[in-house]
């Protein structure tokens, strides 16, 4: 989907993101190859190294961004609050975004307390109401949607 992470970028505005870029001195907020090749192995794609990643993501923000990626003329225009928009602070953990040829991928990472099981694994999308919701508006675009959940050990 041209322009998607465009308007993803656009979006991307909250102050946590840039000051973690400017501390780990990595300020295009790029993924480590090792969570990009850990990824890959569970989703079966190639992670393109210029990935755009962003953390808290509001989903009103990525639904914008779809809608301005859909009719990109309409870009900065504002948008109303409906059935989708909340106007609230919903957001995801982490976003993924990147192009691979004419597909737009995006991949909804939400990080949980450690749990028995796997470190690592594919969500079922209806525990992501929100997000699927998104990804079923726009399933006539060219965009591919994965979400998964990364259960963290505990530092206590």
């Amino acid at each position: 989907m041209e322009h998607l992470i465009e308007c993803l970028k656009s979006f991307n505005s909250k102050e946590r993101f840039f000051l973690l870029g400017h501390v780990f001195d990595n300020p295009a907020f790029l993924i480590s190859s090792k969570f990009r090749r850990e990824l890959e192995g569970k989703l079966d794609i190639i992670i393109s190294e210029d990935a755009f990643a962003a953390m808290d993501y509001h989903l009103d923000w990525l639904y914008a961004s779809l809608i301005w990626a859909e009719d990109y003329e309409k870009k900065g225009e504002p948008y109303l609050k409906n059935d989708i928009i909340e106007g609230n602070q919903e957001d995801i953990d982490f976003i993924i975004a990147f192009d691979d040829e004419s597909i737009s991928h995006l991949i909804f990472v939400e990080a949980k307390g450690e749990i028995k099981g796997s470190s690592l694994c594919l969500a079922h999308t209806n525990s992501f109401s929100t997000s699927s919701t998104l990804c079923r508006k726009f399933l006539f675009l060219t965009i591919s949607c994965f979400v998964l959940v990364i259960t963290l050990p505990t530092l206590l």
